[in-house]
């Protein structure tokens, strides 16, 4: 499928997709939590190969197991999602170079992202600031909540959200900008967290996710023919024939005793 208009203009002036996750929520409902700043993606794909010889002329994948994939994020989450819009309104519309370079995004930037029509996604100052909390909830989703424009308690939490998501063991289908197909099926493996000094309302993120390989069960019918009964017979000469000869077919004597003496019957 051909890249979108707007994908192609996001890719001309440096734009990324964001990191996305696709999951179902603990209680079935379908769900999307949109990462802030991927800042590393690291994808590892490996197998285990046997360590004997194989005899020349086989297929060596039959000696081989294809490990799951592994995939490695880290980045960092805000207390605003960033908009060009915003930043054009607000900074690049008053002239403001310091504050445009304070945010890492020059004025050409800027300029080429409105002119493309593209969102960077900063909250406006002027936005209420939520301070609404969802703690303790069953669902993801219900404990991540709804985002605000300027929402400072958004980054904790996402902490929880993601730490739900480890502990749930949710089925997740991760999508980057550099590969939209490849991660289906993968869980978090674990999940650490930080706060940097220089920025102590953001959360710092690092997850490790491994892929969950599924297989098909597929039952199969099979018609087992049914067992004959018949007589058998043992040879004469057989060694079972000699010993049913001499067993219990085999007539006993008998002793009995009359007045004390003694005869045989």
């Amino acid at each position: 499928m051909l890249d979108s208009f707007a994908t192609l203009a996001k890719r001309a002036i440096g734009i990324p997709e964001p990191t996305k996750f696709e999951f179902t929520d603990s209680d079935g409902s379908k769900a999307e939590i949109v990462l802030d700043c991927t800042k590393a993606i690291e994808t590892s794909v490996s197998s285990q190969l046997t360590k004997f010889p194989v005899e020349a002329g086989f297929s060596i994948t039959d000696h081989s197991i294809s490990a799951p994939i592994s995939l490695k994020l880290s980045g960092e989450i805000t207390e605003s999602p960033l908009t060009v819009t915003a930043i054009v309104q607000n900074l690049a519309k008053a002239g403001t170079t310091a504050g445009l370079n304070a945010l890492g995004v020059s004025n050409g930037f800027a300029t080429a992202a409105a002119g493309a029509g593209i969102a960077l996604r900063l909250g406006s100052a002027s936005d209420f600031i939520s301070g609404k909390s969802a703690y303790g909830e069953q669902t993801v989703m219900k404990a991540l909540g709804k985002r605000e424009s300027l929402d400072v308690n958004y980054p904790k939490r996402m902490q929880v959200a993601l730490a739900q998501l480890c502990e749930y063991k949710l089925n997740i289908k991760v999508t980057t900008y550099f590969n939209q197909s490849m991660y289906k099926d993968m869980v978090i493996k674990s999940a650490s967290f930080s706060q940097n000094p220089k920025n102590p309302d953001n959360l710092n993120f690092s997850l490790v996710l491994q892929q969950i390989k599924t297989v098909q069960i597929e039952k199969s019918k099979i018609d087992i023919p049914k067992k004959t009964e018949g007589n058998v017979v043992d040879p004469s000469g057989s060694s079972a024939a000699k010993k049913v000869s001499k067993g219990a077919n085999t007539p006993t004597k008998s002793v009995t005793i009359i007045d004390g003496v003694g005869g045989k019957n």
